[in-house]
């Protein structure tokens, strides 16, 4: 096993107990049998009013991604789960698995932060656009409208698609980031405490941004539902979050 396998799940691929194999089955039931048929349902729905005005203004590509991202996590989990508890046996592709959870996990909250910002720029340039007489809108050399940086971004910050390349550019930064133990020449007994400040950091990152973003946000008629929406992803990922730290510690008790 690798540095991430011996980190989240210590003890992987040995012979568990029954506290492990109760554990590991009835959260892979649960992720299958819930989770993924209910996401799976969220997704069709979704799918079946896409051309309503209201979906149209929760920025439907990123919102598709996201779905996309959660749908691959909810199905990679229930095996990483199975294997954990000695149901199934696929070592060689363990590592490879904890890693697509975990950089599928961090994308999502980096679309997720990419989704809020553009709601941002929304509500501060329509903030900017109510301030400003309509003649200064109109005459584009105006210092006023210059001045002005949602309304001069408009064309760049105002589109998502803008931020299309630096988000790949942060996928791979992290995905590097987070296998580079297992290939750099560290002290064996060191690399699951490096793991876990990388991972820590990375996670850190948009999640914070996610939140100065939800309080940054101006108050408007929020009539999609997005600060709503914020807040109780953020209390989900946190959620997640205890539970992969509740699991890393029980497999850490010793078996009597």
């Amino acid at each position: 096993m690798g540095a991430i396998s011996n980190l989240l799940l210590p003890g992987m691929g040995a012979h568990c107990d029954t506290l492990r194999k109760i554990l590991g089955l009835s959260a892979a039931l649960i992720i299958c049998m819930l989770y993924l048929p209910i996401c799976c349902y969220g997704a069709y729905r979704y799918y079946e009013h896409k051309r309503f005005v209201f979906m149209r203004k929760r920025y439907q590509w990123l919102t598709t991604f996201m779905i996309i991202n959660l749908v691959l996590s909810l199905i990679f989990l229930p095996i990483i789960l199975l294997v954990y508890s000695n149901y199934l046996a696929i070592d060689g592709w363990i590592d490879f698995l904890f890693y697509a959870v975990i950089v599928l996990a961090t994308n999502n909250g980096w679309k997720m932060t990419w989704r809020l910002f553009m709601h941002f720029f929304d509500t501060k340039w329509a903030n900017s656009i109510a301030n400003k007489e309509w003649k200064t809108l109109i005459n584009t050399s105006s210092s006023d409208q210059q001045t002005d940086w949602f309304i001069a971004k408009r064309s760049t910050f105002g589109k998502w698609q803008f931020f299309a390349t630096p988000y790949f550019v942060v996928v791979v930064v992290d995905f590097l980031l987070l296998t580079q133990w297992e290939y750099v020449p560290v002290p064996v007994h060191s690399k699951p405490v490096l793991l876990m400040v990388t991972i820590s950091a990375i996670a850190a990152a948009p999640i914070s941004m996610i939140t100065y973003l939800r309080f940054k946000t101006p108050a408007f008629d929020d009539g999609f539902a997005v600060r709503d929406e914020t807040k109780f992803v953020l209390c989900s990922v946190c959620g997640g979050v205890a539970v992969i730290a509740a699991i890393s510690c029980i497999s850490r008790i010793p078996e009597h």
